[in-house]
């Protein structure tokens, strides 16, 4: 909804300065100035799920799941591990943010939990539907209680 907005509020800009082809180069211009400051809030934040709840989640798998998560990515460890395991849950949080009818709702266990469910139907192999159920069963405890 904000990048609409800015749009919008740059395309006026725009018509009033300058008319019709100002409209025009002011939705160009918005719509870059958009995905620039989207691109820089996803580098500062680190991914479309917070960091720390990244961290804290690929921990937890670590500890509670560490068979299913060397199962879904053989002969991963260390950094090559744990890259892969982020990069599984940024996956997820894109896909909740997909699904979510407006940005006030995208991180309720409702959006969240589909979210695991649509991601766990589309591996393409069993040790790979485990790790998102494990995901997902950890994002329930230690997300929503």
């Amino acid at each position: 909804m904000a990048p609409y907005i800015l749009i919008g509020i740059v395309a006026v800009v725009g018509l009033l300065g300058w008319g019709i082809p100002g409209l025009i180069g002011g939705g160009v211009v918005g719509y870059a100035l958009a995905f620039l400051l989207g691109e820089t809030y996803n580098k500062i934040q680190g991914g479309a799920v917070p960091r720390k709840a990244r961290e804290a989640l690929i921990a937890r798998l670590l500890a509670e799941d560490l068979e299913t998560v060397q199962a879904a990515l053989p002969g991963r460890s260390g950094q090559a591990l744990y890259s892969a395991l982020d990069d599984a849950i940024n996956i997820l949080g894109r896909r909740a943010i997909s699904l979510s009818p407006n940005n006030s709702v995208v991180w309720t266990d409702r959006v969240v939990l589909a979210a695991v469910e649509f991601l766990i139907l589309e591996q393409p192999t069993p040790a790979a539907r485990a790790l998102y159920q494990a995901i997902g069963k950890w994002i329930a405890v230690d997300w929503y209680g």
